[in-house]
């Protein structure tokens, strides 16, 4: 039987999902790994399901099952892996003295079984999350993964409940008094024009009426991330595992950087006004260069298209960004080109950046890619119909960690 025909088998008599089951086999490899577990290990999250997948991998051979037996006769205890046989201390037939004997079920993936189950597990992911058409960018990305320099959106920041720019701009949409003057603010938003819907919410609200206390409520926002949710929920470990020598992100918060400091590896964040002071930076690489400043350095914030205009106009900062990037490729994630403001960015970028890019994507069209194409950005297309965005990129990440020696 195979592990799709055992999933099918454990489907028909528990009438559980098939994402159920491969989620709860793949929360039991994960969870012990090849070491030793027993019933009380499976149950203590009260789930039938894990016993009854233990009993089926058992059969197929995929998982060792061994009997840990104490004697009450002789406050002694053994293992056994079978119950037929007698007790060592009392001689009684295990399956026979049960009444004097406390037995529990001892389980051991074997080396070779875990890494067969991990690698269906994988496979099916794959299947699941990455869209086949796309795969030779995939592997081109895994070739090319030591050269690559990650790029953050506010994407990226989302599973910490910050907003992206969109959610960041509806929450100031208050602010405007008029009807009429919220129906123009939207429009800048469904427009993607974020730095013009802001410079539009400077000129008309009662209450943020300069670029300083634009910037404290975003800095408010901003400074309330959920840094402690499970590892699972986010994709900053999947990033940092990336160990590139520079990450370049657009968000103003700080959570890459709290994530790096908890595996030892961070350094100052750098504005671009700094830009060319990194050369003299720690050679240790790390460093996240925020292209429209942070919460910690008010002044660097750049939110307005003034402040935008201002920026990428100075081409010696550009170029020296380049000169630090080299001619590496960027891997954009947590980005969206209906975002009117990367895509100028981006345009500003690639003609000091001559190469070729990545991005990832969520379900993006047939004509999204070929455009995008045109513009030397290989789409990473994932295909998320569960709203598991972290999950698909943690697949994403680990085609590339698998495939970057082929």
């Amino acid at each position: 039987m195979s592990l799709e025909t055992l999933i099918n088998t454990v489907k028909h008599e528990s009438f559980h999902t098939d994402d159920e089951i491969k989620e709860c086999i793949n929360e039991l490899v994960n969870e012990y790994g090849t070491n030793l577990f027993n019933d009380d290990d499976i149950t203590q999250i009260v789930s039938p399901l894990r016993v009854l997948i233990c009993e089926k991998l058992h059969n197929e051979g995929l998982l060792d099952i061994n009997f840990k037996y104490f004697c009450h006769d002789n406050d002694e205890d053994e293992e056994t892996d079978n119950l037929s046989t007698r007790c060592r201390y009392c001689n009684v037939i295990l399956h026979e003295g049960l009444e004097n004997h406390e037995v529990n079920r001892v389980y051991h993936f074997t080396r070779k079984s875990y890494e067969e189950i991990l690698q269906y597990l994988a496979s099916k992911d794959e299947e699941k999350y990455l869209m086949q058409e796309l795969i030779k960018n995939f592997e081109s990305l895994a070739k090319e993964i030591d050269e690559v320099i990650p790029f953050l959106g506010a994407g990226v920041s989302t599973p910490l409940k910050l907003p992206n720019w969109e959610g960041l701009l509806k929450r100031f949409e208050e602010h405007l008094p008029q009807n009429f003057q919220r129906e123009a603010y939207k429009d800048f938003i469904n427009k993607g024009n974020f730095f013009g819907g802001l410079e539009y919410l400077i000129d008309n609200s009662y209450y943020i009426t300069n670029e300083d206390r634009l910037k404290d409520e975003i800095i408010n926002i901003m400074s309330h991330a959920d840094v402690k949710i499970d590892d699972e929920e986010h994709n900053f470990d999947d990033i940092i595992d990336l160990k590139s020598d520079y990450y370049v992100t657009t968000n103003y918060d700080l959570a890459m950087e709290h994530f790096m400091t908890k595996v030892s590896c961070y350094n100052t964040p750098v504005c671009m006004d700094e830009i060319g002071n990194l050369r003299n930076m720690s050679t240790t690489g790390n460093s996240i260069i925020h292209l429209h400043g942070h919460i910690n350095r008010k002044p660097s914030m750049i939110v307005t298209k003034k402040d935008y205009d201002k920026l990428y106009s100075k081409r010696g900062t550009l170029v020296q960004l380049a000169a630090i990037l080299g001619s590496r490729p960027l891997l954009f994630i947590g980005f969206s080109f209906k975002d009117k403001f990367f895509v100028d960015m981006y345009n500003k970028l690639v003609k000091i950046l001559d190469t070729v890019h990545y991005i990832v994507l969520f379900n993006p069209e047939y004509e999204e890619i070929r455009n995008l194409n045109n513009k030397n950005i290989k789409v990473l297309g994932l295909k998320v119909s569960d709203g598991n965005y972290v999950k698909a990129i943690k697949v994403l990440f680990n085609f590339v960690k698998k495939n970057k020696t082929l």
